[in-house]
């Protein structure tokens, strides 16, 4: 029998608005091993360094609904289990499943058996989680470098722009698309997670990258959850790594995903409650080499508000400065976020990731003729949601049934009256373009685009429907 030690956090699917997670949501185990732990010096953290990511592994398991509880207030959310490959009798052991990863999912799941230890996380390694998931000694990005990033190719007066939200499940994946509908942005890379195999795109030949106008279109990430970055991953699970003598989650990046500038605010382990496979993505997009030797990771200057470049606003989403209660690791990692706002003629368009309306600055709210909801549909604060002008179109990245009250209720309920049009990313069609059933959906700006070359009914990406 194969026994190791991980230091773990526990993340949730589902939540509710303040963060907190609903009975039964699923819970994933983000465990890193403490031997991979103990291999790493921390001089190597003070810049982007090949050695971090040889030594830092993780292993992702899926836990039963039930068998585990979520520890809302635990800090600073590290906890040391035992993971074995056979069941040992211990008291309060559970059966998890190591599933597989990406896109195409092509490996077994993994059956393991977790038992959590009552001894604490050392200091040290706690220290040591904290410093690399934030990225100690990695600069900010100067208000320059984004400008020059996000001008990428340079934004013409005459490009009719629109957003695409593509279907990937339960997840989100949008993108701001020129007159002929290819990809000049990308705001978030998500796909669906296992929790959800139902909710798989049936767009096999999906391939936003084989129709951009220019190869390093930048990815805006909202926050660091798996259904907003997962695309990243082509294919990927859990080995047991003889070398090393510990099970850990094989990530196969897509490298044309990961080569171009991906920005995002800091991450804060501690504060988000953020596991090995977050720490591993930044520091594997930290580890990419753009042109002239950049790094494709660029992180959000603290003391910037908000960024404009054309037509693009990016800004910093943020809690209301008093809260009804403590926040939730979850609700701060969905509200310290990164959002944005597409522009032309009259058009107003608010792209959200999970960030509820009051932690979006109100000059980005006002005036808005198009819309993605806030996580996917779930529930928001009370009487917070904007209204819209013009046509309002609303899409809900989502995939009914995926989480408990996902669309919720109200949402549905509310929208209408405040003058939005509801579509929905899982309300899939036969599209008479790519002969595919999926659910894209378009919010326009100023004129209707459609691609006159062939390649992106080709790569699956029409969004000839609002």
């Amino acid at each position: 029998m194969n026994k190791m030690e991980y230091i773990a956090t526990i993340d949730a699917g589902g939540v509710n608005p303040d963060g907190t997670v609903p009975e039964g949501a699923p819970l994933l185990l983000d465990a890193i091993p403490v031997s991979a732990l103990e291999r790493m010096s921390p001089a190597a953290l003070d810049r982007p360094n090949p050695e971090v990511l040889e030594n830092l592994d993780y292993l992702l398991m899926q836990v039963p609904s039930g068998r585990l509880r979520y520890a809302q207030d635990n800090e600073p959310g590290w906890f040391r289990v035992q993971v074995t490959d056979e069941a040992t009798g211990t008291d309060g052991e559970f059966r998890v499943t190591a599933p597989s990863i990406g896109t195409t999912e092509d490996r077994e799941n993994l059956s393991l058996w977790v038992s959590v230890l009552e001894d604490s996380v050392s200091e040290g390694h706690t220290v040591l989680l904290n410093d690399l998931g934030r990225l100690a000694g990695y600069p900010d990005a100067s208000l320059e470098d984004l400008q020059d990033v996000l001008g990428y190719g340079s934004w013409n007066d005459e490009d009719g722009l629109s957003i695409a939200v593509y279907d990937v499940g339960q997840g989100n994946f949008n993108a701001i698309v020129d007159q002929h509908e290819h990809p000049l942005m990308f705001f978030d890379l998500g796909w669906h997670t296992s929790f959800h195999p139902a909710s798989k795109p049936l767009t096999k030949a999906f391939d936003p990258f084989s129709a951009l106008r220019y190869e390093y279109a930048p990815v805006v990430l909202s926050h660091l959850d798996l259904d907003h970055w997962l695309y990243a991953i082509e294919s990927g699970g859990a080995i047991w790594d003889a070398s090393k003598q510990y099970w850990r989650t094989q990530p196969n990046y897509r490298q044309v995903a990961l080569k171009r500038p991906w920005i995002m605010r800091r991450p804060n382990p501690t504060k988000h409650k953020l596991g090995g496979s977050h720490i591993h993505f930044v520091h594997s997009l930290a580890g990419t080499a753009l042109s002239k030797g950049v790094s494709a990771l660029h992180i959000w200057p603290s003391q910037e508000n908000f960024i404009t470049v054309g037509p693009i606003t990016i800004f910093r989403c943020d809690p209301p400065a008093k809260l009804k209660s403590k926040p939730q690791p979850k609700y701060l990692r969905n509200n310290e976020a990164l959002g944005m706002q597409v522009r032309q003629g009259y058009a107003r368009v608010l792209l959200c990731g999970d960030a509820d309306y009051p932690s979006i600055p109100a000059a980005f709210k006002s005036g808005l003729t198009g819309m993605v909801a806030p996580h996917h549909g779930g529930a928001v604060t009370s009487g917070s949601m904007p209204s819209s002008v013009g046509h309002g179109r609303l899409v809900l990245s989502t995939y009914e049934n995926s989480y408990p009250n996902m669309p919720h209720p109200s949402v549905l309920q509310d929208a209408p009256k405040k003058g939005w049009k509801i579509a929905r990313t899982d309300d899939r069609f036969s599209c008479t373009r790519c002969k595919v059933d999926h659910g894209h959906r378009l919010i326009r700006l100023n004129q209707t685009p459609r691609c006159t070359c062939g390649v992106v009914d080709s790569a699956q990406l029409c969004i000839s429907k609002e």
